[in-house]
């Protein structure tokens, strides 16, 4: 537990865990009186890093809550430039732009071409928010796969140019994998 020594009124809480082995959390709880303020409608976290299995040391191609806004785009498979999956199932990655902005374009980076079994999305679908709650689909971003014969390992960008801008702070895209291993290794979010 921890107590401050006055009340603060704040939007975002940042709890930073550090251990020697297993760190184990059941529950975050932010009082407010009897009120738990984590449990009102609307409320969400994000956990930076992901946790990992304890067979993946160091872990495989996690998501290091940077990797994917630093601005490099891998043209290949390179497993420090990647964030990538092989449990067939869709994942979301949602940028917060820090403040209400003009977003025209986004282009979401993945690697392609079916070597070493990591083949482009099937789709990949854009959402913005100004509020982090209520998300407008934008639609499905478009890609010129090429091949996928496994015989090369190639970057893929998946883009969708927006009709009109929208202004939003948060952008989210949500990555359905095909088959294989899903890799990104970019998100870039254009006026």
């Amino acid at each position: 537990s921890f107590v401050v020594s006055s009340p603060v009124r704040a939007r975002y809480v940042n709890l930073v865990l550090r251990g020697n082995g297993w760190i184990m959390l059941s529950e975050v709880r932010i009082m407010d009186g009897g009120t738990n303020l984590a449990r009102l409608p609307g409320v969400h976290y994000t956990l930076r890093p992901l946790p990992t299995a304890a067979d993946q040391t160091p872990p495989q191609y996690a998501d290091d809550g940077v990797r994917l806004t630093d601005g490099i785009v891998a043209d290949t498979f390179n497993p420090r430039s990647i964030v990538g999956w092989e449990d067939g199932v869709e994942h979301s990655f949602t940028v917060d732009l820090g403040r209400l902005l003009r977003v025209g374009t986004v282009t979401v980076w993945s690697i392609g071409g079916g070597a070493s079994g990591i083949y482009a999305p099937k789709a990949v679908a854009v959402e913005g928010s100004a509020d982090g709650v209520s998300w407008t689909p934008w639609g499905d971003a478009s890609a010129n796969v090429g091949s996928e014969d496994g015989s090369r390992s190639v970057g893929v960008p998946y883009r969708l140019a927006l009709k009109r801008t929208a202004e939003v702070r948060y952008v989210r895209v949500r990555v359905q994998p095909s088959r294989g291993w899903a890799m990104v290794s970019e998100i870039e979010v254009r006026p």
